[in-house]
């Protein structure tokens, strides 16, 4: 619960080296911002899983100004149920 809650916080916490291996707030921001990222940044506490599949998205390259929200995309509820 508090990794949960600690990943969650609106905040850009900077940890240095450790960024590339521990999940912080601004990484996981990327996953619930609004550009059509909701695929990326998806690990929990480790960095690493993310790297190794492909769905790494580097939170400074996106910026700190990313509006929150989802993408509106076609058929939205159905593929939330299904996964994909």
């Amino acid at each position: 619960m508090v990794v949960n809650v600690w990943i969650h916080t609106n905040t850009w916490v900077y940890l240095g080296p450790l960024e590339w291996i521990l999940i912080t707030p601004n990484y996981h921001r990327v996953h619930h911002g609004a550009k059509g990222l909701s695929r990326k940044n998806l690990g929990f506490v480790l960095t690493i899983w993310d790297r190794m599949f492909g769905t790494y998205a580097d939170p400074e390259a996106i910026g700190k100004d990313l509006p929150m929200g989802f993408v509106p995309t076609r058929n939205r509820l159905i593929r939330m149920i299904v996964g994909f």
